[in-house]
């Protein structure tokens, strides 16, 4: 077997990295925008299965193009 001597970080181009490194943030932020959003809607009086419904309608929507 052979073995790699570099460190896996330094086997990423550096561009790459600071992609990577964009892209977890902006997920982050998206995940906390959710969770905002969850908490306003529901305090606010929004039927929980309606919301779920509407989270399920809107996920099918992004996903089903891709699919």
């Amino acid at each position: 077997m052979v073995e790699c001597t570099k460190p896996k970080r330094e086997m990423v181009e550096p561009q790459l990295l600071d992609y990577f490194e964009d892209v977890t943030v902006m997920v982050q932020l998206f995940n906390e925008g959710y969770h905002v959003i969850i908490k306003v809607a529901l305090n606010d009086g929004v039927n929980e299965i309606v919301f779920c419904l509407y989270h399920a309608m809107l996920a099918q929507a992004i996903l089903a193009p891709n699919a």
